[in-house]
């Protein structure tokens, strides 16, 4: 007698029952796996500001404590993210003050940082080509402060050898006469409280014009990619009342360490009641800090 051996196998309907639960569990997991990779984005940008600060620490050390340039509008003054108004390339990073100790552009952008470098018409070049960040105007009472038309020393630029960073040799810039005006004489860090703010991440939303130098006044603005809510079903995210509720800054304090501050916190720092589209605070804050001063400004 003949026999027939019955083959086994899946039959189509339990096929399209594990198709069905792989969907499911894609569907499930994709969002706490992005939710993942932004908090990867943030401990990666955390990293950057605790370089910024520690290089801006190191340079005050070696300069009478005093603060970097902070670039600010359109001075041709050298500061601590470019020189002279250099805002061609990412690479332009080189020419700050900043450079020497950092030595890596990459550390200059928050790596959540998606959106690309716009132009503005007759001022092609701006910082979003370098950086995410942007330094605090207060260093120099925000264009009020001291300009000094014979800066002590010439800027140096760095010159990359062959052998990549394993050499690395600097030299003075010859300084074209009236290319190079001077230079602000920043307040000492030792003027400013241990928690007094440096730098934040600006807004990246803002256009060109907002971006024209390294350097910005609290009321101009902070980032809003980082928002981190759970479960976000009906895009809150985009919402402006969500992100002042749930959104993150990384920012640098005086003392050269970094932290988490919220939106809220930011804003608290800067008016009276942002959502409510208050005005200014006249309190000095951590925002609002020029040394030496009843209201900060």
């Amino acid at each position: 007698m003949a026999r027939h051996n019955k083959q086994s196998g899946f039959t189509l309907v339990e096929m399209l029952v594990v198709v069905a639960i792989m969907l499911l569990l894609i569907t499930i997991l994709t969002p706490e796996l992005e939710r993942g990779i932004d908090m990867q984005r943030m401990v990666y940008c955390q990293f950057n500001c605790k370089n910024i600060g520690l290089a801006t620490m190191s340079y005050t050390l070696e300069n009478q404590l005093r603060l970097p340039g902070p670039n600010w509008r359109l001075d041709k003054a050298h500061g601590w993210l470019y020189y002279d108004l250099q805002m061609d390339k990412p690479e332009d990073c080189q020419t700050g003050q900043l450079w020497e100790y950092l030595l890596d552009a990459s550390v200059y952008r928050c790596p959540a940082d998606r959106t690309k470098p716009d132009t503005v018409p007759g001022r092609p070049n701006n910082s979003r080509m370098m950086t995410s960040y942007c330094s605090n105007g207060s260093w120099i009472k925000w264009g009020q402060g001291t300009w000094d038309p014979n800066p002590p020393t010439y800027p140096r630029k760095l010159i990359r050898n062959m052998s990549g960073y394993d050499e690395v040799v600097y030299q003075d810039i010859e300084v074209e006469p009236g290319k190079y005006d001077g230079y602000w004489k920043t307040y000492k860090v030792s003027q400013f409280k241990e928690n007094d703010i440096l730098y934040w991440e600006a807004d990246e939303l803002k256009s060109g014009g907002w971006w024209h130098d390294g350097s910005n006044f609290p009321w101009e603005g902070v980032t809003r990619r980082h928002i981190y809510i759970k479960n976000d079903k009906d895009g809150a995210a985009t919402n402006a009342e969500a992100q002042y509720n749930y959104g993150y800054t990384s920012a640098i304090n005086a003392d050269g360490s970094c932290e988490w501050l919220s939106i809220k916190d930011y804003y608290a720092e800067v008016y009276t009641d942002w959502l409510a589209g208050s005005g200014v605070t006249n309190n000095k804050t951590r925002l609002w800090n020029v040394p030496n001063t009843d209201n900060g400004r």
